[in-house]
């Protein structure tokens, strides 16, 4: 259960990061870089996540 609270998190944190740097009018490939870095995630975790977010 701890696990699935951490991955929801994680998700929101990244969600949040992406709303963010998308308002700082960064790039979608500087925006993956970040979050890879910054969350520890895969390149294709961020890509899904910004599709929904588009969406």
């Amino acid at each position: 259960m701890f696990k699935s609270i951490q991955d929801h998190n994680t998700k929101m944190m990244v969600i949040g990061a992406i709303k963010a740097f998308r308002k700082e009018g960064k790039s979608d490939d500087v925006i993956i870089a970040d979050a890879m870095e910054l969350f520890g995630v895969t390149r294709e975790y961020v890509l899904d996540l910004m599709k929904t977010e588009a969406a």
